[in-house]
């Protein structure tokens, strides 16, 4: 689960996804969370 190639993929399709697991509405939503804050965290280190 941690290991989703997010580093590979640029922070504008983490914030896609992440977009999307919002409308899903359940454990994704705390996915996204972590998504948002691991994403600028991302572009820093890379």
């Amino acid at each position: 689960m941690s290991g989703r190639r997010k580093s590979l993929l640029p922070p504008q399709t983490d914030f896609s996804r992440s977009v999307r697991a919002c409308q899903f509405g359940g454990e994704m939503r705390i996915h996204v969370r972590e998504s948002l804050l691991e994403a600028p965290v991302s572009v820093v280190q890379g």
